[in-house]
């Protein structure tokens, strides 16, 4: 018998005897916190399901008990309060565990709603809410990265090469900058103060390395294609409005040859 089966038959089985303890306890002390053992043991080992059919035991048992064996305890007064003072503490304190317990999932559940699952880049969802909070603080550039010439490595290499390379490129582009995993194909990314010499230098510095790890890994036919918009601090561009401009230069590069980094001023189109 596994440790699991173990666990879970010992909840059914402690129950009963907690519904007559409690019976024969009395009405004045109320042993509900014990039944929380087995019900809280069965839903950790079963689930949830295992969980209610323990509960409803625990009922049943509860109510046999209290049918069977209508018993009256005079209880000293002292004992009685500090028994209910342990009682509530005990619930008091699973109600905000719980609550704290829960939170914490839905805040991870919501982190890996914004989480590219293949590289560990934020995805889009969040490069749009990440977009929309630049409103107001100041002059920042937005860009797409592509490496052109995927589609055919996809059929020379096959899908696994392919999601291998891409997701060292997104490695090494997130080292530089704050990176999204935008699409398939595709990388975006936001920074402030990006503009000026030393920026053209970082970009041209990790286009090198992505350069050097393309032809180390077998893929020397691959460009890099970095469109950059250099957005004003009057306002945080729409996202429709920033990707179709993106996607505009993209074009644009794509038509050149050899690796392309280029800024343009963002104008709504």
């Amino acid at each position: 018998m596994s440790r699991k089966t173990f666990l879970i038959l010992l909840s059914f089985l402690i129950v009963p005897g907690i519904g007559l303890l409690d019976q024969l306890s009395g009405d004045d002390l109320s042993l509900i916190v014990l039944y929380l053992v087995p019900i809280i043991l069965a839903s950790w080992q079963g689930g949830r399901l295992w969980g209610l059919l323990v509960a409803a035991l625990a009922i049943a048992s509860w109510s046999v008990s209290n049918l069977a064996l209508p018993i009256h305890v005079d209880l000293d007064p002292s004992f009685q309060h500090t028994w209910d003072l342990i009682e509530k503490l005990i619930f008091f304190a699973l109600a905000a565990l719980s609550a704290s317990r829960m939170k914490s999932y839905v805040e991870a559940e919501r982190r890996k709603g914004l989480v590219d699952f293949a590289t560990g880049l934020p995805n889009r969802r969040a490069f749009v809410a990440d977009l929309a909070a630049r409103a107001g603080k100041g002059p920042f550039e937005v860009g797409f990265i592509e490496l052109d010439g995927l589609e055919n490595l996809y059929l020379e290499r096959g899908e696994a090469f392919v999601e291998a390379l891409f997701k060292t490129t997104a490695g090494l582009c997130r080292a530089v900058l704050p990176t999204y995993r935008f699409g398939d194909e595709r990388l975006a990314f936001i920074a402030a103060g990006m503009s000026g010499p030393a920026a053209a230098a970082s970009m041209d510095r990790l286009a090198e390395r992505i350069e050097r790890h393309l032809l180390e890994a077998g893929a020397p036919n691959l460009r890099l294609k970095v469109g950059v918009a250099r957005c004003p601090d009057s306002e945080a561009p729409s996202y429709p409005s920033i990707r179709k401009f993106l996607e505009g230069s993209m074009i644009y590069l794509r038509g050149k040859p050899g690796n392309r980094i280029e800024t343009f001023d963002f104008a709504k189109v």
